[in-house]
């Protein structure tokens, strides 16, 4: 099959007349060098023949196809010559030469650049194993405590004695739902089991920005706790977690039997608002970031921990 490349020939294998301009990809005859002795171009009308030491007229060479050269079928077909815009060899080999020096000098960067790293880290001292030093690590066989911090009680509501053994600050927020875990899960197993040991106080530290509803809630807890119901609404909030508007927080207030215009008051005046920024500046110069944060004579639980992580805390502190 004719190679579409290729240059189409006459029917009896002859190569037509040569165009003044050849095809693109299309190979050219060399006309400037001579015909194969013996071989005499046949004469026209008006010719002359002579023999070989006559002057014979330049024959244009056989065409080959590119096919043809790639399946190697081609005898004593001409080299094929650079077009105009064909590279020469000296530039491949500039190209070649600059590449390769690129990536010699960037392989040497990286070799220099790894072992100074690995000079700098084999020079200083691993910061896990600075981290604790021998003499804050604990005895074989006893649990790890947390750091005592010290946390104001403030003059916030209350369960237990003032003189219990063992004080439970908890800093919360009404919305937060692991603080409701906590209040459906865990804390009614220490209030049992600890009984008046245990003085639990209750902190406010509403995390406004993906908790709504949690600085009114914790307003009108501080409202309620004006007629002596803290307690009895804080459990009312908890276990409704999830309808926190203000209709609902007066709703409640009639519940529990409050006097209702005088809740109303307070709660739409904000009047605790700066009560319960002042637990949040504490919270957070005790280093509260986050909700339920629990101080057990100033250790730090952070989050909805099982109970035996507060019973270990707090027998611990019992037998100090």
């Amino acid at each position: 099959m004719q190679d579409e490349r290729q240059e189409p020939t006459s029917p009896l294998g002859e190569p037509p007349p040569t165009p003044e301009a050849s095809p693109p990809f299309a190979e050219s005859p060399r006309a400037s060098e001579p015909t194969p002795e013996g071989i005499a171009k046949p004469a026209s009308d008006g010719d002359v023949v002579s023999d070989r030491s006559a002057a014979r007229p330049v024959e244009p060479e056989p065409v080959v196809s590119r096919s043809a050269f790639v399946a190697g079928t081609a005898d004593d077909a001409p080299p094929r010559r650079a077009g105009p815009n064909a590279p020469s060899l000296a530039r491949i080999y500039a190209i070649s030469a600059g590449v390769a020096a690129l990536v010699s000098v960037f392989a040497a960067g990286m070799f220099f650049a790894g072992f100074y790293t690995r000079e700098v880290m084999d020079d200083e001292p691993s910061v896990a194993a600075s981290a604790v030093s021998p003499a804050t690590q604990p005895a074989a066989g006893q649990p790890t405590l947390p750091a005592v911090v010290d946390v104001s009680v403030d003059d916030d509501p209350a369960r237990g004695p003032e003189d219990a053994a063992v004080t439970i600050i908890e800093f919360s927020d009404f919305q937060c739902p692991y603080c409701g875990r906590f209040f459906q899960q865990t804390l009614p197993q220490l209030m049992a089991q600890y009984g008046d040991r245990v003085r639990f106080v209750y902190r406010d530290f509403p995390l406004d920005q993906i908790h709504p509803n949690a600085r009114n809630a914790a307003i009108a807890a501080e409202c309620a706790d004006d007629q002596g119901k803290f307690w009895e609404y804080h459990d009312v909030l908890f276990s409704n977690q999830q309808a926190l508007g203000v209709a609902d927080l007066k709703r409640y207030a009639e519940q529990l039997g409050l006097d209702v215009a005088a809740f109303s008051q307070c709660l739409d005046s904000q009047k605790y608002n700066d009560e319960v920024n002042a637990d949040l500046r504490d919270g957070l110069q005790a280093g509260v970031t986050g909700t339920p944060t629990f101080f057990i004579n100033g250790r730090r639980v952070v989050g909805a921990q099982p109970l035996q992580t507060f019973q270990t805390l707090i027998d611990q502190a019992l037998a100090e």
